[in-house]
């Protein structure tokens, strides 16, 4: 039934992978956007996909971020809460004594944004030529050092501690 709210998913700009696809039928499903539970199992197969992976981070901006100093939960909370002034809201004690729940909850909101990025989020790594670098070690001639450059840019990925 429905409304001839009906959309393929080639329609919509989504092609599905072979794992997705049912082998049992050729053709394309779609989506009725005038039937509730069309709509649902088209929600429930779209929360299902595996993640898309960004795109890496080109060498020349990953090599900005040197100069930056780095997230803190605290800075950040403090700044937020600061701003929230410039919508009206009250800041600072309240007349009991107490830190208002609102600042409370920003603090706690921050904390737990930075606790997602420190420890779940991936870091794009570039290494520009020329990069001084030098070596010690030692083998059975004797000890060896070294000292050169990079000539061409590594590319990597690691996570933040």
């Amino acid at each position: 039934m429905g409304c001839g709210m009906t959309y393929l998913p080639s329609e919509l700009g989504l092609t599905p992978t072979e794992i997705q696809r049912d082998p049992r039928r050729d053709e394309e499903e779609g989506v009725n956007f005038g039937v509730a539970l069309s709509v649902i199992t088209a929600l429930i197969k779209l929360a299902s996909l595996d993640s898309i992976p960004t795109p890496p981070v080109p060498p020349p901006t990953a090599l900005l971020g040197e100069g930056r100093p780095g997230m803190s939960a605290r800075r950040c909370a403090a700044n937020i809460i600061a701003r929230q002034s410039e919508a009206g809201a009250p800041l600072g004690v309240r007349s009991n004594g107490e830190i208002s729940v609102q600042e409370r909850m920003e603090t706690i909101r921050v904390q737990e944004i930075t606790r997602e990025i420190t420890e779940k989020m991936r870091t794009n790594i570039a290494i520009g030529p020329g990069m001084a670098l030098s070596a010690a070690g030692a083998n059975s001639g004797g000890p060896l050092v070294a000292y050169g450059a990079t000539s061409t840019p590594g590319f990597g990925w690691g996570v933040n501690v």
